[in-house]
């Protein structure tokens, strides 16, 4: 599982709607090298620009603030252990602050 900020370039969903977001990559890898990868690909082919990547972690390390989260990322988390794509969670997005 990969925690990144990303900017949308253009032909991404979020392009003209967002300044950015932070979003969970869930991706099955050998590795932490080979997870940062595979997502930073997914992203580059969706669109988007990482500009910050938060970490890298096996699923299983992870902490949840309630079970609900935990439900909703173990889906996530499910559906990339059956593939071979970066499976995102929902895109936390952010606008420009015009102050």
């Amino acid at each position: 599982m990969v925690s990144v900020e990303v900017r949308p370039r253009v032909g991404s969903q979020m392009y003209g709607v967002a300044e950015g977001a932070f979003v969970y990559c869930f991706v099955r890898a050998p590795s932490a090298a080979v997870a940062q990868t595979l997502v930073t690909s997914a992203l580059d082919g969706d669109n988007y620009d990482i500009a910050l990547l938060e970490w890298v972690r096996r699923y299983d390390e992870c902490e949840w603030e309630s079970q609900e989260t935990r439900d909703e990322y173990d889906g996530h988390a499910a559906q990339a252990r059956q593939g071979s794509e970066v499976v995102y969670s929902m895109f936390h997005t952010y606008a420009v602050d015009d102050d």
